[in-house]
């Protein structure tokens, strides 16, 4: 059996957190190392666990996301699934840009964010389905299509 990916979770909600760590646990192929609740915990979690992937809700980061992404980037932490309800284009296109792995949409379903965990643990990147259909034209899906110098898969 192949080791499981390991994952922190950082979601500001309690009941989210904890509904997370559950839902990614019970699958034999990922396994939660730790959980972070404030932006001050993630980057302390993330060096002190070093996990395969971080799963980290936009909401999170007290000074905001970009800031944060860039920290853990400069820290050589690199494999991240961003949880998000922007539907901004050029949101997303910047958090592409800045080297999130993944933007996945908190309406999405399980499968889009186990797809995401999967392909940012590949090396590759995600954006799930709801977040790309909303995007307001396809010049848009192009643009997101060249972020971070890697294309975005169809979802499966």
């Amino acid at each position: 059996m192949p080791t499981p990916i390991r994952i922190v979770v950082a979601v500001p909600d309690r009941l989210h957190r904890q509904a997370l760590h559950c839902l990614l646990d019970i699958n034999t192929f990922l396994t939660v190392a730790a959980v972070a609740g404030n932006h001050d915990d993630v980057t302390r979690t993330v060096e002190d666990t070093r996990p395969d992937v971080l799963v980290i809700d936009d909401r999170l980061a007290g000074c905001g996301i970009i800031p944060r992404i860039r920290h853990l980037m400069s820290r050589g932490f690199a494999k991240i699934v961003c949880l998000t309800s922007s539907i901004n284009p050029d949101y997303i296109r910047q958090l592409m840009f800045l080297g999130v792995g993944a933007c996945v949409s908190r309406n999405a379903d399980a499968r889009a964010l186990y797809t995401a965990i999967l392909r940012v643990q590949r090396g590759e990147t995600y954006v799930s389905a709801d977040l790309r259909l909303a995007l307001p034209s396809n010049s848009h899906r192009r643009q997101l299509n060249g972020a971070g110098g890697s294309s975005i898969g169809p979802v499966n």
